[in-house]
């Protein structure tokens, strides 16, 4: 008896474990879906801690996300002179995070962002970096629109 008790705790704990496992995977998996294709560079934001910063970018800035784990972005703005900028590389998503690894100059950089989906056609892409404030980082968010 004790060992069909102790068999019957066993089985229901590794139930449990494994639908933890599942959602985990169902979430990284739904993140992906949601993020493929091609979306619109709307603009970058830049929060301090006692402004923000919006710069809009040009009509034909984009971010794409392909099913091969790579992606490509070109994105243009003006603001004290006209920026172009473009890169390529590998993402990666865990639950809701996207992990971005692209090569500067020198070195490899590799950029992990919280993925917000305000709506299936919304995507802000927000991580911290440093900046002059009392705790030493400001937000920074990428918002893109499919």
């Amino acid at each position: 008896m004790k060992k069909l008790g102790f068999s019957l705790v066993l089985l229901v704990i590794l139930l449990f474990s494994c639908t933890k496992d599942e959602t985990l995977e169902d979430t990284t998996q739904e993140n992906l879906d949601k993020v493929l294709g091609k979306w619109k560079y709307v603009s970058i934001s830049k929060e301090y801690p006692d402004t923000t910063d919006i710069n809009y970018m040009s009509a034909d800035s984009f971010f794409e996300f392909k099913s091969d784990g790579t992606y490509y972005r070109k994105y243009a703005y003006q603001r004290s002179g006209y920026y172009f900028y473009m890169d390529s590389g590998h993402y990666n998503i865990v639950k809701n995070s996207l992990e971005l690894e692209y090569k500067g100059d020198i070195y490899t950089n590799i950029l992990v962002c919280d993925l917000q989906f305000i709506s299936d056609s919304i995507l802000n892409l927000k991580w911290k970096r440093s900046c002059q404030s009392t705790t030493g980082f400001c937000d920074q968010s990428y918002n893109l629109q499919k």
